[in-house]
């Protein structure tokens, strides 16, 4: 079995257990309002600073939390599975005339590496050039005379569409031989444990374990790699996500997601 046969197995496994919880959650819970946000990893973060910000003000409102990727977000709310999708990518044309959107903050991408390679920049061009397999030596960057090994994510992740639309390109493809991770914190501990990795990860995700790569164009400008962070829901939306809703779109809650996630 390829290795995308394999996501879309775990994707369709997850999906499973969404529905698991669903209905446990929904026998659970008989007092209070139930609310289900199921996508993107990359917008775990942001959905727990929410769902914690919001739950002291509003205990009885039980929130669950599943991550996955932009994919499946898509797909649990198109089956009407759950109440909010959580995305990590733009919407397209098809998926706008499907859902309702509402786009949180705007979350950038980090190109990451090895605490021991010492390199620290690249161009975006050389960086296109090692995700589509025509770069394939640290050395012919500046950096090691070793192999990279490059890191990707499962198509159907926002951060793998994200790197496709402003570092791929529509004409080319992310080379077919790297490592495939399901999660953005996979991706973050194999480049931690692999010297001559590179891999890219929501910023929201870097920590010290991993060196962040400043992208410069060709004008030694530095690049920033962004994404909007999105929930979405179907055309009906009951009382409680709707006040949830406004709650992450509010300026209490855009202060909080500052706060905790990017300062």
């Amino acid at each position: 079995m390829s290795q995308q046969g394999m996501v879309n197995g775990v994707r369709n496994i997850a999906l499973l257990l969404i529905i698991i919880i669903v209905l446990v959650s929904g026998c659970a819970d008989k007092e209070g309002e139930t609310i289900r946000i199921v996508g993107s990893t990359s917008m775990q973060p942001v959905s727990e600073v929410l769902v914690e910000g919001y739950q002291e003000q509003h205990p009885n409102v039980k929130i669950f939390i599943q991550g996955g990727d932009s994919e499946l977000g898509i797909r649990s709310i198109k089956n009407d599975i759950v109440e909010i999708g959580a995305l990590s990518r733009p919407l397209n044309k098809e998926e706008q005339e499907m859902v309702k959107a509402y786009e949180v903050a705007n979350d950038s991408i980090s190109i990451i590496t090895n605490k021991n390679n010492k390199l620290d920049t690249l161009r975006l061009q050389q960086l296109h050039d090692i995700f589509t397999g025509k770069i394939t030596n640290w050395k012919e960057v500046g950096g090691h005379d070793s192999f990279i090994s490059v890191i990707s994510r499962e198509q159907g992740s926002g951060t793998y569409n994200v790197l496709k639309d402003i570092v791929i390109g529509e004409n080319k493809e992310i080379l077919k031989n790297v490592s495939v991770m399901n999660s953005t914190g996979a991706v973050r501990t194999s480049v931690s444990i692999d010297e001559n990795a590179i891999g890219y990860i929501s910023s929201n995700y870097a920590d010290e374990s991993i060196n962040v790569i400043e992208i410069i164009d060709d004008g030694n400008r530095s690049v920033t790699l962004s994404r909007p962070l999105i929930y979405i829901t179907g055309e009906e939306v009951d009382d409680a996500t709707k006040q949830f809703l406004d709650y992450a779109l509010s300026s209490e809650g855009k202060e909080i997601i500052n706060q905790k996630l990017y300062n």
